[in-house]
């Protein structure tokens, strides 16, 4: 079988672009693209990560976030 990417808006490779940062935190965009169109990186301390994923799911603001924790 293998993995299958799911449908995108974009015939190749998507990138986004770096649009702030401070100490522990950097946000990306891509304003070609419905979702996600803004990506955030926050190290709320020396072993967590929380990215969140932001965007429009047609009429509808959408956000996801992820929490990691290293061991």
């Amino acid at each position: 079988a293998g993995l299958t990417p799911w449908p995108s808006e974009a015939d190749g490779p998507l990138t986004w672009r770096l649009v702030d940062h401070a100490d522990r935190r950097c946000v990306f965009e891509n304003e070609a693209i419905t979702f996600p169109r803004r990506l955030t990186y926050h190290r709320t301390d020396d072993v967590s990560l929380v990215v969140r994923l932001e965007g429009r799911r047609g009429e509808e603001t959408s956000s996801m976030e992820f929490r990691f924790r290293r061991r």
